[in-house]
């Protein structure tokens, strides 16, 4: 585990390599903003294609209509009473060949606008990859974060969605696990939940009706965490059976301690298990255990980043909507003010410093030169206005 600082040896309160920060931060925006220009330029073509195509289908429908016009109108001239089967004739013959002309040029454009189609979705594919891969790592200040599974026909759908500070967001398919996940995979202690309190053969006190629930199956849950963090989750008998008995529990935010925990019967009945004086003071306290390791696995889900879904800025979808220059400078925004202290503290004119040290105390510097850091960002035109939001110009 490295300890970053400031170049004046006082302590970096980002805590991560931020100089290999805004160098991938470089290398995306030289990747992302052509490609977004690319993809620009594919829906002009696209829609100028789309433009022509409806007019010249047009012109060839007004062309049609024009000849059977004129030959209408000639078979009156000489009579329509006996020309006009011949009229028909000719029109019957006309239709059919500005039909064929018709489809032929509907045909060309058709091909030429499915090409364009698939240039567009690989551009767009593309760009989200170069997203995803300056994203994996979380580089900008996280305001939430939702980790989610459902179990569907016996494999989970699982996700992991970023909200950050400035108003962008991501989503990544998760690495959860290949097969249903139980109680067992998460704790080998037996744990067992009080489903009812019934009196005893020989005894009129009432004594607890106990659910073994080691083999039950994780079939939802839900963690998230900004100022507080929860964990919703729900286990079932059977997931293959809605009517099976489920057990919902809830975690209390900020802690690792249950604090809501219903079991619900084959009958859809409700009971809320520590509202209940009499079934709480039986919880087993490998319930609590399970939790604790369910809470942990979940945390550990940010680390099993695996595709990228989506990315959005102010509540659109940055590649439909086009706002990847936006998210390049809103991101350079939020890394100006840590570029202007860290260029305060420097103790090199020109360079970007900061120090790592390791558990033994053995120092690394860090460093980037400004000047060719500008000169990298300037293979694209909107590079030296981000230079200048980031505030190396």
């Amino acid at each position: 585990m490295l300890k970053y600082m400031y170049a004046d040896s006082s302590e970096f309160p980002l805590q991560r390599d931020f100089v290999d920060l805004l160098q991938r931060f470089s290398n995306a925006a030289i990747q992302a903003i052509p490609n977004q220009q690319q993809i620009t330029d594919l829906k002009k073509r696209i829609k100028a294609m789309e433009s022509q195509k409806e007019s010249q289908l047009g012109e060839i429908d007004h062309f049609g209509n024009e000849i059977a016009r004129s030959v209408d109108a000639v078979a009156t001239s000489f009579g329509s009473g006996q020309y006009g089967p011949v009229a028909d004739g000719i029109k019957a013959s006309a239709r059919e060949k500005v039909q064929g002309f018709r489809d032929s040029e509907k045909k060309k454009f058709e091909t030429s606008l499915e090409s364009l189609g698939r240039d567009l979705s690989k551009a767009q594919s593309s760009l989200l990859q170069i997203m995803g891969d300056f994203l994996y790592h979380d580089p900008l200040s996280i305001a939430q974060v939702e980790i989610s599974a459902s179990l569907r026909d016996k494999v989970y759908d699982s996700h992991l969605h970023v909200t950050c500070d400035n108003g962008t967001s991501y989503l990544f398919d998760l690495e959860f696990s290949e097969k249903e996940k139980r109680v067992s995979d998460f704790t080998e202690k037996p744990v067992q939940v009080p489903a009812t309190m019934k009196h005893g053969v020989l005894s009129k006190e009432k004594k607890p009706r106990f659910l073994a629930i080691n083999d039950w199956t994780l079939v939802e849950a839900v963690y998230r965490s900004n100022a507080e963090t929860v964990l919703r989750a729900t286990i079932t008998k059977d997931p293959s059976d809605k009517t099976s008995p489920r057990l919902e529990m809830e975690l209390k935010p900020g802690e690792a301690r249950l604090q809501n925990l219903a079991l619900v019967d084959e009958e859809g009945i409700k009971t809320d298990i520590l509202k209940d004086d009499q079934l709480r003071r039986h919880l087993n306290g490998n319930l609590q255990e399970l939790a604790k390791y369910l809470l942990g696995y979940f945390f550990g889900l940010m680390n099993k980043k695996k595709a990228i879904r989506k990315v959005g800025i102010d509540g659109s979808d940055l590649i439909q909507e086009d706002r990847t220059e936006a998210f390049i400078e809103r991101a350079a925004k939020e890394y100006g003010d840590t570029v202007s202290t860290i260029r305060k503290k420097g103790l090199v004119k020109g360079e970007l410093n900061l120090k790592a040290e390791n558990i033994e105390g053995k120092r690394t510097e860090l460093y980037l030169k400004i000047d060719e850091y500008k000169m990298k960002m300037s293979s694209i035109a909107e590079g030296a206005r981000i230079c200048s939001i980031l505030g190396l110009d």
